[in-house]
């Protein structure tokens, strides 16, 4: 049985020029090396394997991207878990990202909480951030919440309009109330909920504040009073 190497040399071989000046073109290229080497590796193992064994065919790839055998490995993982159809969805998500969504029981769900975030910051989370929301179990703020605040936003560019009728004004200064309340509420549930997974990394606390700093903007210039009941927490009096 001729070694890995050797076959790898044999795979490198037989394939076209095309192929291999096209990893040559993409050394270097950051996103696209990324993808394409890793759906290359996916195409020669679906055409390959088994007569090749995978380590082979992941040394083959390795050796014309000059990068490792495991750096494949790892590219082949996360573009057998996110396909191309998906990744179209999310453009600005970047692989980095999908490596760790691809860990994930739910991939799409983790990378609508990245966009949710985005949408409610103007930037992305770090990658370590959404790493930690994988480590908390389901830590990290949930979508709604994210974008509540960011119609939260929206709303306080609205009342701050100066042809804004009065009428209106009275009308988005409840809705702005009510969304609030709703965040109030719902921090005391999740911290709760949270809390009794036994959370670390400041999650908790982070889910609390965001949701009454959101709940207690000023819209237009007056402050939103929010009146909603605590839950009650059982052994409390």
């Amino acid at each position: 049985m001729p070694s890995i190497e050797a076959q790898a040399a044999e795979i490198v071989a037989s394939l076209p020029v095309s192929f291999r000046q096209e990893a040559e073109s993409l050394r270097l290229m950051g996103e696209r090396e990324r993808w394409t080497s890793g759906d290359q590796a996916c195409d020669l193992i679906d055409e390959l394997y088994p007569a090749y064994p995978k380590a082979a065919i992941h040394l083959a790839v390795a050796l014309l991207y000059h990068c490792t055998d495991s750096t494949i490995r790892d590219r082949v993982y996360v573009c057998r878990r996110i396909p191309a159809r998906l990744r179209a969805l999310y453009p600005s998500i970047t692989f980095h990202y999908w490596r760790a969504c691809a860990q994930s029981g739910d991939p799409i769900a983790l990378a609508e909480q990245i966009i949710a975030h985005k949408e409610a910051y103007g930037h992305l989370p770090s990658v370590n951030s959404v790493y930690g929301w994988l480590r908390n179990g389901g830590g990290g703020m949930p979508v709604w919440v994210l974008r509540m605040g960011s119609l939260l936003s929206t709303i306080d560019k609205i009342k701050n309009d100066p042809l804004l009728p009065d009428e209106i004004a009275g009308v988005i200064d409840q809705v702005g109330a009510l969304i609030g309340g709703v965040l109030v509420h719902a921090s005391y549930t999740r911290q709760e909920q949270l809390s009794s997974k036994h959370i670390e990394g400041g999650s908790v606390q982070a889910f609390g504040v965001l949701a009454q700093d959101l709940a207690g903007q000023e819209h237009g210039g007056q402050g939103v009073r929010v009146d909603i009941a605590q839950p009650v927490r059982s052994g409390v009096a």
